[in-house]
């Protein structure tokens, strides 16, 4: 078919015109990539703040995060959540343990000073009961002090109690520490305090290390006196008894020690006397580890 000249210049026209027209699409959509991706490089190129900002492991934290990351420290109970007191005339002295106080502290650090004053004696008003409180203390450190003084029956029949540091004591009462089951060492300073009194330490069954580094071992090096019972029914198994400075053993002294097996001897078995001049009454009744004993005859002639 023959197309006049005007009908072919508008099919060519017409053909041109759609074929520019996704050419443009095409080059306006990549305009808009191009744009999307600038603005996305701008974006991780600047700081971020706010919520979307995350916090720096290197950076040093301070307020409120420090306090929140910060490990928990346990902060030394204070006189106040600790004790009863009274001043008195030189100082203070403690009068009970205040158990229901919920910062009370079971092992109990006698301090030096309570409101500025020196804290002088561990004050017990009952003469057969232990003091308020003592009964939920399981360890007594006296090492801070400068001089205390602990009464009769402080800690009488106190179970729980089970280590006793006496080293910056100067006196300690009767029946003080009697029927506490479960002490199994006591630190006694020899250089402050060279009596042991009167059952002090009687029934503690499971006591076995006396001023000794020496498991088992009851070490009365220094002392120049032990009361009748002081150390009945308890669980020691050796003795060094110094008789250069104590002749006599007292009543009772070790009666129902059903584990003591040596008495200022090597030999397991052997309670060696010699060197003493009198023993009380019962001093060794049911001391059933003993099967040796040593008596100097020209010294003693009565049993």
């Amino acid at each position: 078919m023959k197309m006049s000249r005007k009908a072919l210049t508008a099919m060519i026209a017409a053909s041109i015109a759609a074929t520019a027209l996704p050419a443009a699409a095409m080059a306006n959509n990549l305009s808009n990539t191009l744009t999307s991706s600038a603005g996305s490089a701008a974006n991780s190129a600047e700081p971020q703040t706010g919520a979307q900002t995350a916090v720096p492991t290197a950076a040093p934290e301070t307020g409120a995060q420090a306090a929140a990351s910060a490990p928990a420290v346990q902060a030394e109970p204070s006189p106040e959540s600790m004790f009863t007191t009274e001043d008195v005339y030189g100082g203070v002295v403690i009068t009970g343990f205040k158990t229901d106080d919920e910062n009370f502290n079971s092992n109990v650090v006698i301090p030096e000073t309570i409101g500025g004053k020196n804290v002088v004696q561990l004050k017990n008003y009952n003469s057969e009961a232990s003091m308020p409180g003592a009964d939920q203390v399981t360890s007594l450190d006296t090492s801070l002090c400068t001089s205390l003084t602990i009464d009769s029956f402080a800690f009488y029949e106190c179970t729980a109690l089970k280590s006793v540091d006496l080293s910056k004591c100067i006196y300690v009462g009767n029946d003080a520490f009697r029927d506490c089951t479960g002490i199994t060492k006591v630190t006694w300073p020899t250089d402050k305090m060279t009596t042991i009194p009167d059952s002090c330490f009687n029934g503690c069954t499971n006591l076995t290390t006396f001023n000794s580094d020496t498991e088992s071992v009851c070490n009365l090096t220094g002392i120049t006196s032990v009361g009748n019972s002081a150390f009945s029914e308890t669980g020691i198994t050796k003795v060094t008894w110094p008789t250069d400075k104590m002749t006599t053993i007292p009543v009772s002294c070790f009666s129902g020690c059903t584990s003591l097996k040596t008495f200022n001897s090597d030999t397991e078995g052997v309670c060696y006397l010699m060197g003493i001049t009198s023993v009380g009454e019962y001093a060794f009744v049911n001391c059933t580890g003993i099967t040796k004993v040593t008596w100097p005859t020209d010294k003693m002639t009565t049993i």
